[in-house]
């Protein structure tokens, strides 16, 4: 498998293609890590798939 380049949390926030998802990008990506593009939106997927759980007081 051909290695993917890689960037950091801070390089996809600021990243156009995803600024459609900067907010659940913020909560996703580790500081420090490294992802692929391939990766973040596999990471995306699984993330808006999750069901809404609604905490009621």
């Amino acid at each position: 498998m051909a290695n993917r380049p890689t960037h950091t949390k801070e390089q996809y926030l600021r990243s156009k293609k995803y600024r459609h998802c900067r907010d659940a990008l913020a909560v996703i990506l580790e500081e420090g890590e490294s992802y692929s593009a391939d990766k973040v939106d596999q990471m995306l997927d699984a993330f808006m798939k999750r069901p809404i759980i609604e905490k009621k007081n």
